[in-house]
């Protein structure tokens, strides 16, 4: 968020929010550049709702992360994996930096979480990997022995444990959130999107 000391003061902040501020943080639609799952929507656009003159930044800090944690366990859901067969998650990316996220995300989609040593490079890690996997196949290996060899688990360096207590107050956020999106729906696209968002998308 622009105008902050860096992203680390501005979590700090965001740590500092009680149960009754967070209750009463904005709702945050985080489609800057549409959305792919679950809307397959390219006019979806990012709203903050709810806004008030007392709200800070630690208030808009927290709707974007809770808004994105919440446009995950939309995804999420539209898999349909069936409760259980996946034990746990695992969270990469910068994200992975933050305590606060994860234990966040945990919470949103009521499952353990894992971060990882070095997470923050999963997602290339991950492409390397797909990478090595097609060279192994072009030499003939077999599919499960290379499988075995290149998809190794990561050592965990971090469990979060959705936390029951948290699940009310955030089940009534999510939703306001998913109300505000169908309520918003018929008017996204309405209004016109920059040229450098555009491309942006495009290139996303």
């Amino acid at each position: 968020m622009r105008g902050q000391p860096d992203e680390a003061t501005l979590l700090a902040r965001v740590a500092q929010l009680d149960d009754a501020g967070r209750a009463q943080a904005p709702i945050f639609l985080p489609y800057l550049n549409g959305e792919r799952t679950p809307h397959n929507n390219p006019q979806a656009q990012g709203v903050f709702f709810g806004l008030h003159s007392g709200h800070g930044a630690a208030d808009l800090g927290w709707a974007v992360i809770e808004g994105v944690a919440f446009g995950l366990a939309d995804g999420w859901r539209a898999l349909g994996a069936a409760p259980g067969s996946v034990p746990a998650l695992s969270l990469v990316g910068g994200g992975a930096r933050s305590p606060l996220w994860a234990q966040l995300l945990a919470d949103v989609l009521d499952m353990p979480l894992h971060t990882h040593p070095g997470g923050e490079a999963g997602g290339a890690l991950g492409a390397a990997r797909l990478g090595w996997l097609a060279h192994l196949g072009e030499q003939g290996v077999d599919e499960v022995q290379a499988e075995a060899l290149v998809c190794t688990a990561p050592p965990v360096a971090r469990r979060f444990e959705p936390r029951p207590a948290e699940q009310p107050a955030l089940a009534a956020r999510q939703q306001r959130f998913a109300a505000l999106y169908r309520a918003l729906q018929p008017l996204m696209g309405v209004l016109p999107v920059p040229a450098a968002a555009a491309r942006a998308d495009h290139l996303g």
